[in-house]
């Protein structure tokens, strides 16, 4: 999935981070980069962590009375996403598998991700945007 205006919470750090997260998932599936999946997975787990911190850095900074039910959220996405990228370590070799368990690190996230900001992210955002009128 491409990064549309749809996906946009109007909150410019997380909107910032989300379009990159885009960009690099296009990347992951661009056969082009298919030697690069290791680094690209690599970046994409760090990029997560480094993303979900900062999110939840403004929620705590705005009183956001739903931050711990949306850091769960991102935590178990964390450990679904380490799950994955265990399973794509373990195929090492077996350059079958690595591909397809790579496409799957990528639908997990893109999949998750557009959920989430459709539904959590989008909430947070409007809460924000009311406190800060």
């Amino acid at each position: 999935m491409i990064w549309n205006k749809n996906l946009e919470t109007g909150v410019a750090k997380i909107d910032e981070e989300h379009k990159e997260l885009y960009r690099r998932l296009e990347m992951m599936t661009d056969p082009a980069n298919a030697n690069k999946a290791d680094q690209m997975i690599k970046f994409m787990s760090d990029y997560v962590v480094k993303h979900f911190t900062d999110e939840q850095a403004i929620h705590a900074g705005s009183a956001y009375p739903k931050a711990g039910i949306h850091k769960g959220y991102h935590e178990a996405f964390i450990k679904a996403l380490d799950d994955k990228i265990k399973e794509y370590r373990s195929a090492e070799g077996n350059r079958l598998t690595e591909a397809k368990t790579a496409m799957q690190i990528n639908s997990l996230v893109v999949n998750w991700l557009t959920q989430h900001i459709l539904v959590h992210d989008m909430e947070f955002a409007k809460y924000y945007k009311e406190k800060n009128k």
